[in-house]
C-alpha cells in the first residue's frame, strides 16, 4: 500500500523524491502508475518537477508532454504546466 508523507519534507526526503522523478522522467516501465498516482495526490507537485527537469534541458519538453498525453491531461489541467512562463537555462 502507498503512504503519503505529510509536507514538509526534510531535506533527504526531498533529495529522494528528486532523484525518484529524474529515474520515472527518464524512462521506466511503471512510469505511468507513477505519474497518475502523483497527478491524483499533488498535481502541483508534478507541474513543479516537470518545470524543473525542462528547465535542465528544453529538450526534456518532449518527454514532459509524452507524460501529460499519457495522463491524458485535459486543456484546463495543462494550464497548471504554465509552460510558457518556463524560462530556458541560460547556454
Amino acid at each position: 500500500m502507498l503512504t503519503r508523507q505529510q509536507k514538509p519534507w526534510n531535506e533527504l526526503q526531498k533529495d529522494y523524491a528528486s532523484k525518484l522523478l529524474h529515474m520515472f522522467l527518464g524512462g521506466h516501465p511503471n512510469h505511468q502508475l507513477v505519474f497518475m498516482r502523483i497527478w491524483q495526490i499533488d498535481p502541483t507537485y508534478l507541474t513543479t518537477a516537470f518545470r524543473d527537469f525542462y528547465t535542465e534541458n528544453p529538450l526534456n519538453i518532449t518527454r514532459i508532454l509524452d507524460v501529460a498525453q499519457d495522463l491524458k491531461v485535459r486543456r484546463s489541467s495543462a494550464d497548471r504546466l504554465h509552460v510558457t512562463n518556463w524560462t530556458a537555462p541560460d547556454s
